[in-house]
C-alpha cells in the first residue's frame, strides 16, 4: 500500500512537472517572437521601430510604469519626427476593451510627438480600471506625411516582475 501511495505522489509531481513545463515553454515561445521582431537588424528592416517596451506593476494598484525605446534602422543621417500612440487591449467583466495611454494617464500631448536621430525612449506611469484584464500592446508609429504603423506585442512578453528595488 505504501509503494501505490509513493507511485501516486510521483504520478501527480511528474504530471504537475509536464504541465509547469508546457506553460513556461508557451511563455518563452511568446517571448522569443517578441525579441525577434525587437532585436532583428538586417536590412531590409529600415525605418523606425520598436526596439524595446516593457510594464512593470507598481504594487497591487493596477498601476503600471512603461518603458518604451523606438529605434531607427537603416541610413539615419537624419532626424525623423514621428507621432506615436500606445494602446492597451484587453477585456473587462467579459468584454474585449482597448485604451489608448491617453485614457490611462496624464499626458498633455497625445499623440505623442518625437524627434530623434538613432534612438528615442519614453517612460511614463498608467493606471487601469479595475478588473481590466490586458493581453497585448499596440504601438502605432506614424512619420511625417505617412500612414501609422502598427506593432502588436503580446502583454505578458512586455510584462516585467519588479525587482526587490522598486
Amino acid at each position: 500500500r505504501l509503494t501505490l501511495e509513493i507511485q501516486e505522489k510521483m504520478i501527480n509531481d511528474l504530471r504537475a512537472a509536464i504541465s509547469s513545463s508546457a506553460s513556461d515553454g508557451q511563455k518563452m515561445l511568446e517571448e522569443l517572437e517578441f525579441y525577434q521582431q525587437v532585436i532583428s537588424n538586417y536590412s531590409g528592416n529600415k525605418g523606425i521601430t520598436v526596439s524595446g517596451l516593457r510594464f512593470v506593476e507598481l504594487g497591487q494598484t493596477g498601476e503600471y510604469e512603461f518603458d518604451l525605446v523606438l529605434r531607427q534602422r537603416g541610413d539615419f543621417r537624419r532626424a525623423v519626427n514621428v507621432e506615436l500612440k500606445i494602446d492597451i487591449a484587453g477585456q473587462i467583466e467579459e468584454f474585449e476593451k482597448s485604451y489608448s495611454i491617453d485614457d490611462l494617464g496624464e499626458y498633455s500631448d497625445y499623440p505623442m510627438k518625437a524627434k530623434f536621430r538613432h534612438f528615442f525612449r519614453h517612460t511614463g506611469v498608467v493606471k487601469f480600471p479595475e478588473g481590466f484584464d490586458p493581453s497585448a500592446t499596440v504601438v502605432s508609429l506614424k512619420s511625417v506625411g505617412g500612414d501609422y504603423k502598427k506593432s502588436s506585442f503580446s502583454w505578458r512578453a512586455t510584462l516585467q516582475l519588479a525587482t526587490a528595488d522598486n
